[in-house]
Order: structure tokens, then sequence, then C-alpha cells
């Protein structure tokens, strides 16, 4: 499988298959996403998926007391009350860890237009942000979905860059 490039926020790169490209600007804001600001969104229009990768700068305090769970915690009370019109259920997702940090998550399930959707969000601290990072697949594809966005989260590196 060839294999693209991107980076995120100056500080990581995320390895993604040439199937998915980098949406513009006007098809992101197409999709409704709860949050606007930095960060991209990919495509794969062939197999119905998107990866979606934001960052939030915060100041020290709230960075050095905010544990990973409360911040998953709190990102799941925002997905779950977003999507409530759309039957969704959350379940558990397995511990990911990117580039060595803690990464918590959860999955998720819901319809659009009689159409099965499944769904894995992850929240990750690094260097005064927080990093997340969202699927969204169709469900009869589920396994072969979730491991990609697994194998694209265990492909993320660290990498040098000068200020």
């Amino acid at each position: 499988m060839i294999m693209k490039d991107i980076i995120i926020n100056d500080t990581f790169q995320l390895s993604y298959p040439e199937s998915f490209f980098v949406m513009s600007e006007e098809e992101r804001a197409k999709l409704q996403m709860l949050e606007q600001g930095p960060g991209f969104c990919l495509s794969d229009p062939d197999n119905h998926r998107i990866v979606s990768v934001g960052w939030k700068k915060v100041g020290k305090l709230m960075y050095k007391f905010l544990k990973t769970k409360d911040i998953r915690n709190a990102m799941k009370t925002r997905v779950t009350g977003s999507m409530r019109a759309f039957q969704i259920r959350t379940e558990e997702a397995p511990q990911v860890f990117i580039n060595g940090a803690e990464t918590l998550g959860f999955g998720f399930s819901y319809h659009v237009q009689d159409v099965a959707m499944t769904g894995q969000s992850y929240v990750m601290k690094n260097g005064g942000y927080f990093y997340y990072f969202h699927f969204y697949g169709r469900t009869e594809n589920r396994e072969e979905g979730l491991q990609l966005f697994a194998d694209m989260l265990s492909s993320i590196q660290l990498i040098k860059h000068e200020r």
C-alpha cells in the first residue's frame, strides 16, 4: 500500500493511504464539525471514510491539571450530545499510544439516512496542546476501517522542527 505523509501542528507526522485526500476548507465546512479550529480532514470517498485531526493550545495551568481521561470524557459528552438525533451509542475503544504518549478514546455507532456508521475518537496531550483524532466510516466495513485508523494512529511520529 502506498502511503502519504502529513504534518500535524509542526510536531508530528502521520502516514495515510493514498486512497485518502486532504479535504479543502470548503469541503471541511460542509461536515458540520463540532469545533472549528486548526486541523485537517482526510477523506476516502470510495470507501466512505473520513479521518479528522485537530489540536488546541491550552493554558499552562489547564494543561497541568487536566488529565487525558478528563478530556476524553468531555469530548465524549460533546459528541454524544450533538449526535443524539442519530441514535448514537458509545462503546469502549482500545487504548492507543501515539509516539509513546497515552491516548484515550471511545467508539461509537450511529445512523445517518438509514446508513449504519461506526466511529472512534481519541485525545492526547503533548507540549501544551490537546490533539484530537476522529474516524468515521460505514459499519459494513467496520473491522477494516478501524484497523486502518489504528494503523494511521500508530504511524504518528514526533518530528524535528525549528521554531
